[in-house]
């Protein structure tokens, strides 16, 4: 089935704004296939960016780029849109009439066509009478009510919902965020006023099970014995920085144990106290046995050991071998940080504080116990600190997050790498460059990141910095399945899913979905669900 392609046009985002600041272009084509990658069928809608669109750019592409969406993101009014002059330095307008005279020429396949940019209305609407339908502005529209609106329209569209739809998704994701209704976009028709309900993305086509009569009673009995002999591996769970942190026993500290019995450090065998408690539960926490290493943090506890409680609070806080009791676990952890000034039991602090387990959701409070913790060098408070710092979206913000990621990854952290390398990718903070981002992930994921595998995997895939290869692409997500990451194995299913690089099969692509969703991905659940009512 042919993907749905989108022609994104992005104006120069500093032209765009003479003497303002730069349009926010970089951060919505990020939110955008953000959001994408997380719909039914993303494989099936693909992104073709210009930036710093030229009036000839346009017409060039628009002739050759066979697109059903064109999307423009910049600065527009009642002259039009801006683009920018062939000389790259001067910026001009193009009005309703000759860009209606264009896609009259030139539109091919094009069937929605979505202005992002203000007082877009009458340019939209010239579009609409030609191609069916369009998406505008009537009056000024903020960069953050275009980057919320696009983002969840496209992952709409990638759904495979309707227009219609998709647009109204977009209005309530600005509702949701508190955005003006001056600003919101209008959808536009021309003559047909059922163009709105056209679906861009195709489903795939329902499979109908075949029946098949086996020859003889022995012969189902051999084919039952078969298919008992198949036994998927065991999946493993995501795991956060504190299961990592309270599980960090090295593969060559561990000496063979009775099944059961969990591992026993070489080290805690010559410690004594809690510290030996500690090691105990670190090491049984590794070997996934949850319950018995409760038993030994508890120990710790007792003594009043800082990383036990901290430990023993994260357990308490998400139900890992004990019963989920937020109230407890805030106390372990509160007490751990306060009272034992514990960098770990302060970063589980300071989570829980951001999502509100065991007490009152509070952001600021949650920042004073990352910084804390970062003061003694805890790489994963670091890390937090440059999230915060990035969920601002500005200029400002990245410099932050970029200084923070630096910092953590100075401090041992190795996701930071992943997360230096997406700030490259995107171009926040730093020039765009594709190629550094890629040798970020590299290095992460011969540290041993599941996350840097699966972006050097999607780095292949997207042709990120690389050729595409989905060959390439298949054994990162490999890679990374094996070591327990849900979205690798989300990935692996859409390849099949899709046919990319290998036969498309839908038999696997459910198989890789379910483990994908028992490992906690609610993405591969949805496709799961998607694919079992094709």
């Amino acid at each position: 089935m042919r993907k749905t392609k989108v022609l994104f046009f992005s104006a120069d985002p500093i032209l765009a704004r003479p003497g303002g600041a730069p349009l926010e272009i970089a951060e919505e084509m990020h939110r955008i296939e953000t959001q994408v990658r997380k719909a039914r069928h993303a494989h099936r809608l693909h992104f073709e960016a210009h930036g710093a669109a030229r009036a000839d750019d346009f017409l060039d592409f628009l002739e050759h780029a066979d697109a059903r969406i064109v999307h423009f993101s910049g600065h527009g009014g009642k002259q039009g849109l801006r683009f920018v002059h062939a000389d790259g330095l001067h910026p001009h307008n193009v009005d309703a009439e000759a860009l209606a005279k264009v896609f009259r020429q030139y539109k091919g396949p094009v069937r929605l066509v979505v202005v992002a940019a203000c007082s877009s209305h009458d340019v939209a609407q010239a579009i609409a009478n030609i191609v069916g339908c369009a998406i505008g502005t009537t009056s000024k529209i903020s960069d953050d009510a275009a980057i919320i609106f696009n983002s969840r329209f496209y992952q709409s569209i990638a759904n495979g919902d309707s227009v219609r739809r998709a647009f109204d998704k977009g209005l309530t994701a600005l509702q949701v965020h508190g955005i003006l209704e001056s600003e919101y976009p209008k959808i536009l028709l021309g003559e047909k006023k059922d163009a709105a309900d056209l679906v861009l993305v195709k489903t795939l086509p329902r499979v109908r099970p075949r029946v098949v009569a086996f020859a003889s009673a022995a012969a189902l009995a051999c084919a039952v014995t078969t298919a008992r002999l198949v036994r998927e591996p065991p999946v493993p769970l995501e795991l956060t920085a504190s299961d990592i942190a309270c599980g960090s026993v090295s593969a060559t500290d561990v000496k063979t144990h009775a099944p059961g019995q969990g591992a026993m450090s070489l080290a805690s065998a010559a410690l004594g106290g809690p510290a030996k408690d500690v090691a105990d539960g670190k090491a049984l926490y590794h070997d996934r046995n949850y319950t018995a290493a409760a038993e030994a943090f508890a120990r710790g506890v007792a003594a009043k050991d800082g990383e036990a409680m901290g430990c023993l609070g994260y357990m308490y806080l998400n139900g890992r071998g004990v019963d989920s009791q937020p109230g407890i676990g805030f106390g372990l952890v509160h007490d751990g940080a306060v009272k034992e000034r514990n960098p770990h039991a302060m970063y589980v602090l300071a989570n829980a504080y951001l999502a509100g387990q065991g007490t009152d959701r509070r952001e600021h409070l949650a920042r004073e116990w990352f910084q804390k913790a970062a003061l003694l060098h805890h790489a994963e408070s670091m890390r937090s600190l440059g999230h915060l710092a990035a969920r601002r979206m500005t200029e400002d913000g990245y410099r932050d997050a970029l200084a923070w990621y630096g910092r953590a990854r100075e401090a041992g952290s190795i996701e930071a790498m992943v997360d230096l390398g997406a700030m490259y990718q995107f171009g926040q903070a730093v020039p765009r460059d594709p190629s550094l981002a890629l040798q970020w992930y590299r290095a992460a994921a011969a540290a041993g990141s599941r996350r840097g595998m699966l972006a050097v995997g999607r780095s292949h895939q997207d042709g990120v910095g690389t050729v595409q290869d989905y060959g390439m692409a298949m054994a990162w997500y490999r890679k990374a399945a094996e070591l327990g990451s849900a979205e690798a194995m989300n990935s692996i299913g859409a390849l099949y899913d899709g046919g990319l690089g290998v036969p498309e099969n839908h038999r696997k692509a459910a198989a890789w979905y379910r483990r994908a969703g028992q490992a906690g991905s609610v993405i591969a659940r949805g496709n799961l669900a998607r694919l079992e009512s094709d």
